[in-house]
């Protein structure tokens, strides 16, 4: 999600906190009324577009799919398509 410039509502596990940042470029829950609460806070209430553009400033300074592609996955997968 953060490729395409969107912010993640994401289950919360571990390791998560390595890419999401908790009301900084997404939301967290740990089970299935935690994720109807974000939902519910991040759409229907009044605070929500406010919410929702904090979340969306935080996601503006990830770097995008293709960048990410270029630094991390090409320089591994392109040697083997050389030709």
């Amino acid at each position: 999600m953060f490729g395409a410039g969107a912010p993640v509502a994401a289950l919360a596990f571990p390791c998560v906190a390595e890419l999401i940042r908790d009301g900084v470029n997404g939301t967290l829950f740990e089970d299935a009324a935690g994720l109807a609460r974000a939902l519910a806070s991040l759409l229907a209430d009044a605070g929500a577009a406010s919410r929702l553009a904090t979340l969306r400033d935080g996601v503006a300074v990830a770097e995008r799919w293709d960048a990410m592609w270029d630094r991390c996955v090409k320089p591994t997968v392109a040697p083997a398509f050389a030709a």
